[in-house]
């Protein structure tokens, strides 16, 4: 930390600079599975350790995947949820939290009392599961008009296509044979093309691969 906190000064405060210094570290880069040699190590930086994506960067990654904007409470429509300073200015201001707001709630972001990051909440709860099983706002953004799949569509593109898109979306990477060998499978046998279509949109985000940092 001091050694990028010099560096930091040395190329006056430029974060695109810090940020390319960290991203370059081999800390940075190594990989999430584990050896004989650090099976057990959490503490000392011997391997990246899985763990659930932030409030934030989760809201804005579903946001992103699905081109959907979520709303907020006094902020203008487009807002990203990591701008956002707490979760507390709605209930103050008498006005109901937004779905995206109870959301940010459910999956631990904090009210911003305290200056440190103890205040957050990082535990797996059921409320989160249930956000993304039944949640409002993950149902309404799956099934919004204009969003990811309503724009395919209207493109007119392949099963094939969009399957590798919502991919690329999600995961960041276009799926195997076998993956999408099986959900071509799932929007074939569905009752409306739209409806499978969202399935497998759902299944994606619902994964570990999208909701897991590694």
């Amino acid at each position: 930390l001091d050694a990028l906190a010099r560096d930091l000064g040395e190329h006056h405060f430029d974060l695109r600079h810090l940020i390319r210094q960290i991203m370059n570290a081999r800390t940075y880069q190594l990989a999430a599975t584990p050896n004989d040699t650090n099976l057990d190590d959490e503490v000392n930086f011997s391997r990246a350790l899985v763990r659930p994506l932030p409030a934030e960067p989760l809201l804005d990654a579903l946001a992103e995947a699905l081109e959907v904007r979520v709303r907020f409470n006094v902020y203008p429509l487009g807002t990203r949820a990591v701008q956002l300073p707490g979760v507390r200015l709605a209930s103050e201001l008498g006005q109901r939290p937004t779905a995206g707001e109870e959301f940010l709630q459910r999956f631990g972001k904090p009210e911003r009392l305290l200056g440190c990051e103890c205040e957050r909440s990082e535990g797996i709860t059921l409320s989160q599961a249930f956000q993304l099983l039944t949640g409002s706002l993950v149902n309404d953004m799956l099934t919004a008009p204009a969003n990811r799949i309503g724009r395919l569509l209207e493109l007119g593109r392949s099963d094939q296509e969009i399957v590798g898109e919502l991919y690329v979306a999600t995961l960041g990477r276009y799926p195997t044979r076998q993956e999408m060998q099986g959900m071509l499978r799932i929007v074939e046998r569905g009752p409306q093309r739209r409806a499978a279509l969202e399935d497998v949109l759902w299944g994606l985000i619902s994964s570990k691969e999208f909701l897991l940092r590694h």
